[in-house]
């Protein structure tokens, strides 16, 4: 018998000071470790848009219940190129 794993609603804010984008959908996610990886993705994706160089830049993760998981500066994880 196969048992499925659950997934967690993960949130994604982006912050650059105050709370510049926040997400009021979230992704599901199975671990605390797929929703960071999922965030360094969505950075690398605006990083290399170009539009989104501030230092100053972040997400901050939260979990479906609002407990902070993670908060993650732009300026930390490298452009995919």
């Amino acid at each position: 018998m196969h048992r499925q794993s659950s997934m967690t609603r993960y949130y994604f804010h982006i912050f650059s000071g105050l709370i510049a984008a926040r997400d009021h959908d979230g992704v599901d996610c199975y671990n605390e470790a797929g929703a960071l990886s999922y965030a360094e993705g969505v950075i690398r994706e605006l990083k290399d848009s170009g539009c989104y160089d501030d230092p100053r830049l972040s997400i901050l993760i939260e979990d479906g219940g609002g407990k902070e998981i993670c908060n993650i500066k732009f300026s930390s994880v490298p452009r995919s190129n």
